[in-house]
């Protein structure tokens, strides 16, 4: 689980918008308890709320699971697009399940409906995919910048 940890890890660092929070246990290290991996887009635009620029993509857990924080991608407390058009969240959970689906990865039917979603870690070392996930969550964030310019 280390090692794919440190691989998401070390594709964030290509970003300076990215924050990585080890959480309430703030120790360096992966067994301490995972990391929540939050994209800050437009870090220097002043905004009324700051957390309208924070997203929070994902968090990997010290048990080994990989999270998606729709409870943050999809609160209606902050605005964050493109998250808030019904057409990229579409997007989004239409390739997602695709990269699964490829990848032989089950997701139950009502995914997409908790507020933090997730699948083992175990899986995406299994069918040796993190890469592709990656590739996922860049174009993610190219439509984040592409939505905020």
């Amino acid at each position: 689980y280390k090692a794919q940890f440190e691989k998401f890890v070390d594709w964030s660092e290509q970003y300076e918008e990215f924050n990585l929070y080890l959480g309430r246990r703030a120790k360096p290290g992966f067994t301490t308890g995972g990391c929540t991996f939050i994209f800050q887009n437009n870090i220097g635009k002043t905004i009324e709320e700051k957390r309208n620029n924070k997203y929070h993509l994902f968090r990997i857990t010290g048990k080994g699971k990989y999270e998606i924080r729709l409870q943050d991608l999809y609160s209606e407390r902050f605005i964050r697009a493109p998250f808030n058009d019904l057409g990229f969240r579409n997007e989004f959970e239409s390739k997602f399940r695709e990269f699964c689906s490829n990848n032989n990865i089950e997701l139950s039917l009502n995914f997409f409906d908790s507020a933090l979603p997730g699948i083992s870690l175990n899986e995406l070392i299994e069918n040796n995919c993190t890469d592709e996930l990656i590739t996922f969550w860049n174009w993610v964030i190219s439509k984040i910048k592409e939505s905020n310019s």
